[in-house]
């Protein structure tokens, strides 16, 4: 018992990173795993969102995203894309509420389970890209409302095409194709480092960035640095 505090103590801080907040667990000290949660995401985020597809601590250690935790993205009005990569193997209840501008979903290999409600009120949805090769399981068949998802092309991989289209959820779509294009971020994984974490720095539009990025940035307005 006297050990618990101490191996609690070895564990990487949470983390924000481009408006994101990730939890960061390590239970391999009792014989789990290590990973990462999406736990909030600010809902002034806009555009294309990248969710990470892992984090590596301070300590060295790299934890997997593998989990979208309910009402994450809830209100999140101003995106309209967003990447879930392969590591994530669960979307949480009402993850994606009320992001009514979200037009495009791609979701990674690695999803096997979608919770209700997951996608309510994404009127605006058209397009969804699922690499899975099996289908992901859902809760109900509202975690797409059925005639949001009659305005959505699914687009999956060639070798899974005939699970969807065998699957009374995923068949449901508009249409099915074989088309798949799913956009890739122009950074990598970050390495999140304590010594900058709370430094204020800014990318050339001005916009302040959780943490310093690969490329040119402002930090703390005195001048531009590269990393």
């Amino acid at each position: 018992m006297a050990l618990l505090p101490m191996l609690a103590s070895a564990q990487d801080d949470d983390v924000t990173i481009d408006g994101i907040f990730y939890y960061l667990d390590d239970y391999t000290p009792y014989g789990g795993d290590i990973y990462a949660t999406v736990h909030r995401a600010d809902d002034n985020l806009a555009g294309t969102v990248f969710i990470l597809n892992s984090i590596t601590g301070t300590s060295g250690k790299v934890y997997p995203v593998t989990k979208i935790d309910e009402d994450a993205f809830k209100q999140c009005s101003q995106m309209t894309e967003v990447v879930i990569p392969d590591n994530v193997r669960s979307i949480g209840e009402y993850a994606f509420g009320e992001c009514t501008a979200l037009k495009n979903v791609y979701i990674g290999k690695g999803l096997t389970f979608i919770d209700e409600d997951a996608f309510e009120d994404c009127n605006a949805l058209s397009d969804m890209t699922v690499t899975a090769a099996t289908p992901p399981s859902v809760d109900d068949k509202y975690v797409i409302d059925p005639k949001i998802r009659a305005q959505v092309a699914l687009h999956v991989s060639a070798e899974a095409i005939d699970s969807y289209k065998a699957d009374e959820f995923w068949s449901s779509f508009k249409s099915i194709d074989d088309v798949v294009n799913i956009p890739t971020a122009t950074a990598i994984d970050k390495v999140v480092n304590r010594s900058s974490a709370n430094r204020q720095s800014y990318d050339l539009q001005g916009r302040q960035l959780a943490l310093p990025q690969k490329g040119i940035i402002i930090c703390n307005g005195k001048k531009y640095l590269k990393k």
